[in-house]
């Protein structure tokens, strides 16, 4: 049977795409043409778990155990903060906005996830939780813009209201993605 390609991921609100969206246009015009790939504006997400090949048998479970997780939360808020690159400037690979987390409730939030996806087959992640949401991707080769191109994101809060559990189709014009299942945070349901 095929596998699915499956994440699991906060989604982030109209405005704070149009901010993203906006950032995204300023920077590209810094860099020369097909230097990066940046992510169309209404496929960024925060990923809290990727979770790769994923047998569609356990999308019930998922969703039963994402339900769960977002019910014993409440919604919060997250605020753009900052730009940055992945490794590093000088040879980037990622570029990303983190995003601040005032009330503290986005690690807990993440570590019921991965408690969540541990009795269904999914290994603990090796590296710390790094919050981010990529904005472009550079390819080989490619280097950054002389001078100073890096930007602040604009002011720019969006409420955390629910978990996605997100289905990854990869096309040649890049990812598209599908909602497998949503669990709003604190078990409302007006998603």
């Amino acid at each position: 049977m095929p596998t699915l390609r499956t994440f699991i991921s906060v989604n982030l609100t109209d405005d704070a795409l149009a901010a993203l969206a906006g950032l995204s246009d300023a920077l590209a015009e810094r860099w020369p043409p097909r230097a990066v790939r940046w992510v169309r504006p209404r496929n960024i997400h925060l990923t809290l778990r990727f979770l790769g090949a994923t047998d569609p048998d356990l999308v019930p479970a998922l969703g039963a155990g994402l339900d769960a997780a977002a019910s014993a939360a409440s919604p919060f808020m997250l605020r753009l903060e900052g730009l940055g690159t992945f490794p590093d400037l000088r040879r980037p690979r990622v570029i990303w906005v983190g995003l601040q987390d005032p009330q503290e409730r986005l690690v807990p939030l993440k570590e019921a996830v991965d408690r969540m996806v541990r009795p269904l087959g999914w290994e603990g992640e090796d590296r710390s939780f790094r919050p981010h949401l990529t904005l472009g991707r550079v390819r080989d080769g490619a280097r950054p813009p002389a001078g100073e191109w890096m930007r602040q994101p604009p002011e720019c809060s969006f409420e955390v209201g629910a978990l996605h559990l997100m289905e990854s189709r990869l096309r040649p014009r890049g990812a598209e993605y599908a909602t497998l299942h949503s669990a709003p945070l604190g078990g409302r349901r007006e998603l």
